[in-house]
C-alpha cells in the first residue's frame, strides 16, 4: 500500500470534505462567526472545515503557500488589508475562490461588486441570514466543476488540497516533491510514481523521471523540452516524448469537444 494517499473528491457536497477560511480581525466576532458557521455546515448537507485567521496577512500567505480554500469568509474592515483588497489579489493572481463578506459597513458593498462575491451578509443580521447562506455556499460548491486532489504527506500528520485546474507542474526534488501552481509553490514529501498514476485521468502526464506536468499549460512541444504558458521550460525524457504528445493532443481534443458543447447548448 502506498504511503502516499491522493484521494479524488467528487462534486457531490454529501461525498466531500470542503474546507474554508474566516478572516476576522476582532477576536470575540472571529470566534462567535466561527462556532456558528461550523454548526450550520454541521447541520447541512455540505461538509466543511474550517481555519479561522486574525490578520488578512496571514490567510494570504498560507494560499500563497499553497493551501486551497473553497470558501472565504471575510470581514471587510481589517486593518493594513481589508476584505476587498485581500480578494482584489487573490482575484489578480487568477484564484477565483467563492467569498463571502461577512461585514456591518452596508456602504460597501457596491465597492464589492468588482471582486464579485458570492454572498453578503451583515453581522447585525447574522443568524437571520445564515440559513440563506448555507444554501447559497451549498449550491455554489455543487454546481462547482473543480475536482481536487488531496495528498496526505509521508511522515507526517500534514494534508494538502489542490484544484487540478490551477496545478502546473510536480517536481521531484529527492524525497521531497514541488507542486507548482497559478499562484505559488508548496513542497511535500510524496513520491511522483503515485502521483503520476493518480493523476493521468485529469490531464497530468509524466514527461521527465523528475516531473509531471498538467497538459492545460503546456504552450508548445520541442523536440528536448516543453514550454508551459508562463514560459517556464521543462525537459522531456526521451522515453517520454511520445507520451506527453499523446497526452497533450487528448485534452486538446476533450477541451475542443467540451466548448463546441458549450457553444451549440447557448446557441439553442
Amino acid at each position: 500500500m502506498a504511503a502516499t494517499r491522493i484521494e479524488e473528491e467528487s462534486n457531490v457536497a454529501a461525498q466531500v470534505k470542503h474546507r474554508a477560511a474566516i478572516c476576522e480581525d476582532d477576536a470575540n466576532s472571529l470566534a462567535y462567526i466561527d462556532q456558528l458557521l461550523n454548526r450550520a455546515f454541521a447541520a447541512s448537507q455540505l461538509s466543511m472545515s474550517f481555519d479561522a485567521y486574525d490578520k488578512p496577512e496571514r490567510l494570504l500567505a498560507a494560499i500563497e503557500r499553497g493551501t486551497h480554500y473553497d470558501v472565504l469568509f471575510l470581514d471587510i474592515d481589517m486593518p493594513r488589508l481589508n476584505g476587498i483588497e485581500l480578494t482584489k489579489r487573490l482575484r489578480n493572481s487568477g484564484l477565483h475562490t467563492a467569498v463571502v463578506f461577512i461585514s456591518n459597513k452596508e456602504e460597501m458593498v457596491f465597492q464589492t461588486f468588482d471582486v464579485q462575491p458570492l454572498y453578503f451578509l451583515r453581522k447585525s443580521h447574522f443568524l437571520e441570514g445564515l440559513p440563506h447562506l448555507v444554501q447559497a455556499v451549498t449550491r455554489e460548491l455543487r454546481d462547482s466543476r473543480k475536482t481536487l486532489v488531496t495528498i496526505e504527506e509521508l511522515h507526517s500528520s500534514n494534508i494538502y488540497s489542490f484544484d487540478v485546474q490551477q496545478l502546473m507542474v510536480i517536481e521531484a526534488m529527492g524525497k521531497q516533491c514541488l507542486f507548482t501552481t497559478t499562484t505559488g509553490a508548496t513542497k511535500i514529501q510524496c513520491r511522483l510514481g503515485a502521483l503520476a498514476e493518480r493523476l493521468a485521468p485529469y490531464g497530468f502526464v509524466q514527461c521527465h523521471r523528475s516531473f509531471l506536468v498538467n497538459c492545460r499549460f503546456i504552450f508548445s512541444i520541442g523536440k528536448d523540452s516543453l514550454t508551459l504558458d508562463n514560459r517556464s521550460m521543462i525537459p522531456i525524457g526521451r522515453s517520454h516524448r511520445e507520451a506527453v504528445k499523446t497526452a497533450f493532443m487528448a485534452v486538446m481534443n476533450r477541451q475542443n469537444v467540451l466548448h463546441n458543447t458549450d457553444s451549440s447548448e447557448r446557441n439553442c
